[in-house]
């Protein structure tokens, strides 16, 4: 049912976005989901959004990417500060991803780049504005939750939200389903945040992966707890089988 769906929706919303601003998230779990795919996503999202993203990425830029990566791995500094280096040349170049890349390490402090948030935020804002889909995301991620000390503005991080779901985002467009949904920070649009539920998680192709586990009831026990309760909330909430809201909240 329509209901069903909404709930396996949200509960998909509070994985993804669980670590990064379900509780309100320390500095190292936004430079995580700035750098890295947060633990608790589930995988089929984390592939299909890397994938997206690779794909938006200059040649350069995605082996400056690899580079700092590797080196992170190593533990090898001296190659590290030549990532580092050569990311910020790209930035200063006009390189949108890798504007968003350098947003990121002001933002969490990272190799030779001292912790910085208004500077962080100035490469961030930057990246969004050249078009950056990924820099909409993480502006809207700290602005949602108030990470890193960035002021917390839900009505600027459900903007920051639309703009990557346009270009699309799945993440994106789930976080902002769930906030049109719940309204949070913004007037409650229960139709338009269950159609922005829906193109993502289909985009991202969770959404058939979650719904094969309540069918094969092979949910784990913690989200079919999560599940449950916004099922209740939904039921509740003003939205019937055909999409229309009950008299009393037109």
């Amino acid at each position: 049912s329509v209901v069903a769906a909404v709930g396996v929706m949200m509960l998909m919303t509070e994985q993804v976005g669980a670590r990064l601003f379900a509780v309100r998230p320390s500095a190292q779990t936004l430079a995580d989901g700035l750098r890295a795919p947060p633990r608790r996503e589930p995988r089929v999202v984390r592939r299909a959004v890397a994938k997206w993203v690779e794909k938006q990425q200059s040649e350069e830029m995605q082996s400056v990417v690899k580079l700092i990566q590797a080196a992170k791995k190593s533990g090898d500094s001296g190659t590290l500060s030549v990532g580092v280096r050569r990311m910020q040349n790209l930035a200063e170049d006009g390189d949108k991803d890798a504007m968003c890349e350098l947003g990121g390490f002001y933002l969490t402090g990272f190799g030779d780049i001292p912790k910085d948030l208004e500077a962080g935020l100035k490469w961030m804002e930057k990246a969004e504005l050249a078009g950056c889909v990924k820099a909409s995301f993480n502006l809207g991620v700290a602005k949602h939750s108030g990470a890193l000390g960035v002021m917390e503005n839900k009505p600027a991080a459900s903007q920051h939200y639309r703009n990557a779901a346009k270009a699309g985002h799945f993440e994106a467009m789930m976080h902002l389903g769930s906030m049109l949904f719940r309204g949070e920070g913004i007037p409650v649009d229960r139709v338009n945040g269950y159609e922005w539920m829906m193109k993502g998680a289909n985009g991202s192709g969770q959404l058939n992966e979650l719904l094969k586990k309540v069918d094969d009831n092979t949910l784990d026990a913690e989200s079919r707890m999560q599940m449950a309760k916004m099922v209740a909330t939904i039921q509740n909430s003003g939205i019937d089988l055909s999409g229309k809201l009950k008299p009393n909240e037109r």
